[in-house]
Parts: structure tokens; C-alpha cells; sequence
């Protein structure tokens, strides 16, 4: 298996990006493990203004590594730009999360898509690793989730469906990395695996996405590559975004609990329309976003009323405003051109599971589980700098 980065890659922006991502990675990791919850909340809340320190460390690292090519490529008023635009979102939703992604967009733009794959691939299996196995060997607690009837693992973490998700976007990844040079016995192997956090964690929808995509690319696999789409659905996918995000949006909108139809595919989604179609009646929608608390179930007790949107699309609208779930909306839909014009059918299929995965949970950005929206300013092949796409007949340029 080879997953080890090119030594021709390994240059001081390279090395400034793979540490000061890692280190992101890290300090958002940690706190879903149970072991450092449990520290933080019997005093050593130390722990948590040190990891925050750290992130924002990481941050400077990413900046430091690239500041050169910016000034070089004249990419600085793109920056200040974006900069300024998620800055008006922070002033209305209170959050600057969004706002410090820009300097994780920034540092991946001058290093190739492997090698944002393979950090975080290897610093999420690492971490997912060491807090799975040891919670099974009675080093760090295996909270029980009683939901119902249902004892749901937290596997060492501090909610049950954490290590579920990490493994999808782990798989995602792992396919991205080994291609066609992956065997049926990969896939049988990670079938195994995600069969075991199902039946530990009864996450179903996780469960389902992961067996899908591992079927299809099985299926794939079996048949040298080919895959199963036709040209005028091949030029389609750009509009997959969008329609991701029109359909589960709008479901939740036209959500009646006095109807039939709607109450089974409530009952499908687990209650996800009702609480989204309540949350839209709540706080309704705006421009710029607007303060949220989002509460939901971890192993601490909510302090709260329950109003958790699992929908990233509703969740982001909310919260960040219609403008930037535009944003967002574009980002995926330029990676989707950006597969096309590079013939990367992978990249492009694995987009289509992250965008209907979104539907049912909030991870389409969130940078601690997906590595895929950083490939929208990452360094590709050279020839996106000269040739377009043709999309119903007319032609899309990259670079």
C-alpha cells in the first residue's frame, strides 16, 4: 500500500502545511475523546485554552508557509476578499469558525490534493486508533448511550456517532488514496469494520452511506474502472450541490407532520425533517446568519432544550446566513468541474456521497472530518491553467 508522500513534495511550504494541519486536526480531535472531557470537567479546563492555543498556532503555520507564493501569484486581494466577506458572518453569527478556515484554504493552496488527503487521512486513522482500542481494553471509558431501547457505544467517545463518521470520511479517503490499486479484500475487510460500529453504535445512516459507496466502488473495481455514468450525467454533477441543497432544504420546509408520506420519511431520517422544519420556524432565515446555540446529546447533560439540526445545508443557512451556503454551495460545485476536467471519477463520486451524506448530517464543512472542500484551492495538474470544460455548451476555466 502505497500512501507515502512523494519526497519531491517535501519543501518548507509543504512541511508548514502537513504540521500546522495535523496540529489543527489534533486540537479538535482531542476534545471528543472521552478521557480528555472527563479531565476537562473535573478541573483541568487548562487542557482546553491549550489546545485552542495550539489551533491558533496552526493557523500561523499555515500562514507562514505560504505567504511568499501569495505575494508572488498576486492572490492577495483574493484573500482579503474572502477574509472580509466571512468576517461580516462573524459579526452576525458570533462564530468565527468559518473566518479561520480561510487560513486553512490559503495553506492548501500551495501544496498538491495527495497531500492534504494523506495528513489528514493519517492523523484521523491515528487518532481514531488510539481512542477506539483503548476504550475496548478498558483504558478509557466505553460511555453506554441509552436511546430508547438501543445501548449505543461511545467507543472512547464523548457521543456515540463521532467514531462511526470518522470512519466513513476515513474510508472516503482511503479510496481516494488507493484508487483502482485497491483490492476486493479491502473492501471486504473495511465492510467488516463499519458492520462493527454499526452493530456498537446503531449509527444506521452512516451505516448505509458507507455500505453504499463501498459497493459501488466495488462494483467499479470489478469492472477495470468504468464507471457508471453516461456523458450527459457526467456533465450534470456540477448541479449535484445545488440540488442537495434545494431538495433538503425545501423537505424540511414542506415538512407536515399531519401527512402520511411526510411522517414515514420522518420516521426514516429520525425525526431530522420535524426538528429542521421547527428550527426553520424558529429562527427562519437571514443574509449574514445569526447567533445559534445548537444543542444536542453528548455524555454531558444538555443544557437545554433539544434543537440540533443534523442537515449541514439547514444548519449552515441558519446559522451563517444564505449568502455563505451559496458559498458553500459553489465551492463543491467548482470541485465537481475540477474532477471533470481532470477525469478524476473518484474524486467526483466520493463529492456525490459527502453532498447526500450532508443531507442527514452536519459535516459538509466541517474540517475535522472532511479533508475534500481544502481541494478547491489545492495545487492539481498543470494543465487546468489552459484547458476548459464544456458544460451545456459553455466552457469553464480553472485557474
Amino acid at each position: 500500500m502505497n500512501l507515502q508522500i512523494n519526497r519531491p513534495d517535501i519543501k518548507l511550504h509543504t512541511i508548514c502545511f502537513i504540521i500546522g494541519y495535523a496540529v489543527f486536526l489534533l486540537t479538535l480531535l482531542l476534545p471528543t475523546n472521552i478521557a480528555i472531557v472527563n479531565m476537562m470537567d473535573s478541573g483541568m479546563g487548562f487542557i482546553g485554552n491549550g489546545l485552542k492555543l495550539l489551533r491558533y498556532l496552526s493557523y500561523l503555520l499555515l500562514l507562514i508557509g505560504v505567504t511568499d507564493r501569495l505575494v508572488k501569484k498576486n492572490k492577495i486581494l483574493a484573500v482579503i476578499c474572502a477574509a472580509v466577506f466571512l468576517a461580516v458572518e462573524v459579526l452576525f453569527s458570533k462564530n468565527n469558525t468559518m473566518l479561520l478556515y480561510v487560513f486553512l484554504f490559503v495553506g492548501a493552496s500551495v501544496v498538491d490534493a495527495g497531500t492534504i488527503i494523506k495528513t489528514s487521512f493519517f492523523t484521523k486513522g491515528f487518532f481514531l486508533l488510539f481512542t477506539v482500542i483503548p476504550s475496548q481494553l478498558g483504558i478509557i471509558q466505553d460511555y453506554i448511550f441509552l436511546d430508547g431501547t438501543r445501548h449505543r457505544h461511545g467507543l472512547g467517545f464523548s457521543w456515540t456517532t463521532t467514531g462511526t463518521i470518522l470512519f466513513l470520511h476515513l474510508v472516503l479517503e482511503y479510496i481516494y488514496l488507493r484508487r483502482e490499486k485497491i483490492t476486493v479484500l479491502e473492501f471486504a475487510l473495511l465492510e467488516l469494520v463499519n458492520i462493527w460500529f454499526y452493530r456498537m453504535t446503531d449509527t444506521s445512516m452512516a451505516f448505509y452511506i458507507t455500505t453504499a459507496f463501498l459497493v459501488y466502488f466495488a462494483i467499479v473495481r470489478l469492472e477495470k474502472n468504468k464507471f457508471f455514468l453516461s456523458r450527459k450525467i457526467e456533465y450534470a454533477t456540477p448541479l449535484l450541490p445545488l440540488i442537495c441543497f434545494g431538495v433538503s432544504v425545501w423537505a424540511q420546509y414542506a415538512y407536515n407532520e399531519n401527512n402520511g408520506v411526510w411522517k414515514m420519511l420522518n420516521e426514516f431520517v429520525h425525526n431530522r425533517l420535524m426538528l429542521g422544519h421547527n428550527a426553520i420556524q424558529n429562527y427562519g432565515f437571514s443574509l449574514f446568519g445569526q447567533k445559534m446555540e445548537w444543542i444536542g446529546f453528548s455524555v454531558r447533560a444538555m443544557a437545554g432544550e433539544y434543537n440540533y439540526v443534523d442537515c449541514s445545508y439547514l444548519q449552515l443557512m441558519i446559522e451563517y446566513g444564505t449568502l455563505f451556503i451559496l458559498l458553500v454551495v459553489a465551492v463543491y460545485t467548482i470541485l465537481m468541474i475540477r474532477g471533470l476536467i481532470h477525469k478524476d471519477y473518484y474524486l467526483i463520486a466520493i463529492l456525490a456521497f459527502v453532498l447526500v451524506f450532508a443531507m442527514t448530517e452536519p459535516r459538509l464543512m466541517n474540517l475535522m472530518f472532511t479533508s475534500f472542500p481544502l481541494l478547491v484551492t489545492a495545487v492539481m495538474k498543470e494543465k487546468e491553467q489552459t484547458d476548459g470544460l464544456k458544460i451545456f455548451n459553455r466552457k469553464f476555466v480553472y485557474g
